[in-house]
């Protein structure tokens, strides 16, 4: 082997450690800039509505929607509620899926307990919009009400 070609090899060897090394965080801020950074906790706290139950004709003024959830490797728990302020009572129950990161989040969880408007409970509910200040907050039972809260969405 001569000396040029050991020189090349060495060469090709150093280059290619530094691409090992450098490759990984290249890719995590490429993810960054693309806004798919991954969250680990998930804080959503609303303001004040009137929610219209689709059991009966009430409308009661409530505190807002408070989500508190985390992952726990890849799978998302927590709970949630809607506290009435007028009328004793509240929605409430637990989040048991889903997805989020630190732009978007779609969770999945259980309603429990409804004292607000009085429906039968268990219930499937999704919780979905983007994360930030001042966002819309999508509350869904499903095959059952709709309702859109304001406030503030922590994806960290």
């Amino acid at each position: 082997m001569t000396k040029m070609n050991f020189k090349v090899q060495i060469l090709a060897i150093g280059i290619s450690i530094v691409t090992m090394a450098i490759a990984p965080s290249l890719v995590y801020n490429l993810a960054l800039a693309q806004g798919g950074a991954s969250a680990n906790k998930i804080l959503i706290d609303t303001d004040t509505i009137n929610y219209q139950c689709t059991t009966s004709t009430a409308n009661p003024a409530t505190s807002g929607l408070s989500v508190n959830a985390h992952k726990e490797g890849e799978v998302v728990k927590g709970e949630w509620n809607i506290k009435g302020t007028d009328k004793p009572g509240e929605k409430k129950g637990t989040i048991t899926g889903g997805t989020f990161d630190k732009t978007k989040y779609d969770l999945k969880g259980k309603e429990t307990t409804d004292t607000l408007c009085e429906g039968k409970v268990p219930k499937d509910i999704t919780i979905s919009g983007d994360c930030g200040d001042n966002k819309q907050i999508n509350f869904r039972i499903v095959a059952g009400s709709h309702e859109v809260f304001n406030g503030f969405v922590g994806c960290s």
